[in-house]
């Protein structure tokens, strides 16, 4: 299995952020862009059989 680059991406709790929409969405946003952001590296499928 070929692992692809590693991407940046942020590191937040989708079911909080969903909340924090529905209630107070100023909050949603400050807490999105105050989560770190962690290093993610992506794997690439395999090619299928010929």
């Amino acid at each position: 299995m070929a692992a692809g680059p590693v991407k940046l991406k942020r590191k937040y709790k989708l079911w909080l952020l969903v909340v924090l929409i529905f209630v107070c969405w100023p909050a949603a946003i400050v807490y999105y862009f105050t989560r770190p952001k962690v290093g993610v590296q992506e794997f690439a499928a395999p090619p299928p059989p010929a």
